[in-house]
């Protein structure tokens, strides 16, 4: 029963495909290619024009400095020092933030060393501060239900994050070629925005930063989003 979820989640991965190639050979176009069975990649030239476009004609509304500002602003608070998230998102009722990805990294590997110096034990390792990371197994490490919940955040944040690259660079007259996602074994997603790289290299190194930073950005605005909806819900409950 443990690993029942984890096989449910590739059934239903498998039908899927099945779908797709029942589909195809029926003649109708599907905008996916599958790779081996286990890799689905969709990519969009329409995306460009009917979304990251429009996106970026809104963005040239806004002065250029504030755009550098806010997406390079958050992408370096978030890389080095912290991710400015309210912790109400986990169940605390403070506002601040998390120890940024580099911090706990570095933080980890000086744990690490200190307990193999030191013959610490797992646990003993734990409680001397290291943040220990498990993969999200459905059935195994989280719930069957809890990894549906995850696999559609994922998603909404992997679609933003990439539309925001898109739109940014849309700002600055860069020209994006196409747009879209995969997926593996609905264990690992994936987005991207195909960006023309000869004229992102040809801006200057402000707007380049600007570009790469814009998708931590909207992930910092996705978390605040989503912890005023749960706010608005629980108010509503109450």
């Amino acid at each position: 029963m443990q690993y029942l979820g984890l096989l449910i989640v590739i059934a239903a991965w498998f039908v899927i495909v099945g779908i797709i190639y029942l589909l195809r050979s029926l003649g109708i176009n599907v905008p996916v290619k599958v790779y081996y069975g286990v890799f689905i990649m969709l990519r969009d030239e329409e995306l460009v024009k009917e979304v990251i476009a429009p996106l970026g004609n809104l963005l040239r509304r806004l002065p250029s400095w504030l755009v550098i500002a806010l997406t390079v602003g958050f992408f370096s608070i978030s890389m080095f020092i912290i991710v400015p998230i309210p912790l109400t998102i986990m169940g605390i009722n403070a506002w601040g933030g998390l120890p940024s990805m580099l911090y706990l990294m570095f933080r980890n590997l000086i744990l690490m060393v200190i307990a193999m110096m030191h013959r610490l034990s797992p646990i003993e390792t734990v409680r001397s501060g290291f943040t220990p990371l498990a993969p999200l197994i459905p059935g195994v490490t989280v719930s069957l239900y809890t990894f549906i919940y995850i696999i559609v955040a994922i998603g909404i944040g992997i679609l933003l994050h990439e539309l925001a690259h898109g739109a940014v660079s849309s700002r600055y007259g860069i020209r994006i070629k196409s747009g879209g996602a995969f997926a593996l074994l609905f264990l690992a997603f994936g987005g991207f925005v195909e960006i023309d790289e000869e004229e992102l290299r040809n801006r200057s190194i402000l707007i380049r930063l600007a570009v790469y930073s814009s998708g931590v950005f909207m992930n910092v605005v996705l978390a605040y989003v989503a912890v005023a909806i749960v706010e608005l819900a629980m108010m509503s409950l109450n």
